[in-house]
């Protein structure tokens, strides 16, 4: 159901700022894995290997995030943010209030060690959760939200989300400015593609 239902799958990294591609990988297939280790979770250290021990925070969306990935990037001197499917393995939900516990704007966080989890009910019935190794699970800011008759109003909001939301674009704005150098022209040597798109 994609607008664009073929092509070449390719895992980016980028900056948050600039949009800049600092690294990227091109999907092979499955390959050679260990059973415990995700793809995701594969992706995001191969892809961050050469920043180790630096201190960086990355940020990534829920077919990434997991428990284990969090530790993982803290024993390589890495941080990480993201959002979390709520039926991962690992995720603490009997710990957490459901969504029905849960009123507009309320949230709720729970740690262990570094490694903390925050769900927070934001609009309609959902929740969304973020799992984070970088923040302090009762740390909250401020985030503007407009309400039913249009007024913008400040609500609190768990600082792990803000941040998320602030800083989750990289790969978005590389691939807004990618698409000014299109590469969607049919070649009959498909590795054309690759080398335009470097």
């Amino acid at each position: 159901m994609k607008p664009i239902k073929r092509g070449f799958k390719i895992w980016a990294l980028a900056c948050s700022k600039t949009g800049y591609l600092v690294n990227f990988q091109i999907y092979q297939g499955k390959g050679e894995s260990s059973s415990t280790e995700m793809l995701g979770e594969r992706v995001v250290l191969e892809l961050s290997k050469n920043f180790q021990n630096r201190g960086y925070c990355i940020y990534f969306d829920n077919f990434f995030t997991t428990i284990a990935l969090m530790q993982k990037l803290l024993d390589r001197g890495l941080f990480g943010c993201g959002t979390v499917r709520q039926n991962r393995k690992n995720f603490p939900k009997h710990m957490l209030c459901t969504v029905k516990e849960l009123s507009q704007n309320q949230s709720d966080s729970v740690a262990s060690g570094e490694i903390s989890v925050y769900k927070w009910k934001d609009r309609g019935v959902k929740s969304v959760a973020v799992a984070s190794n970088r923040h302090n699970f009762l740390e909250k800011t401020e985030v503007l939200r407009t309400n039913k008759t249009g007024q913008r109003d400040n609500v609190t909001c768990p600082k792990a989300i803000a941040d998320y939301n602030i800083h989750m674009g990289g790969v978005d704005l590389f691939d807004q400015y990618h698409e000014n150098y299109s590469t969607s022209w049919k070649s009959r040597w498909w590795w054309i593609k690759f080398y335009i798109y470097i």
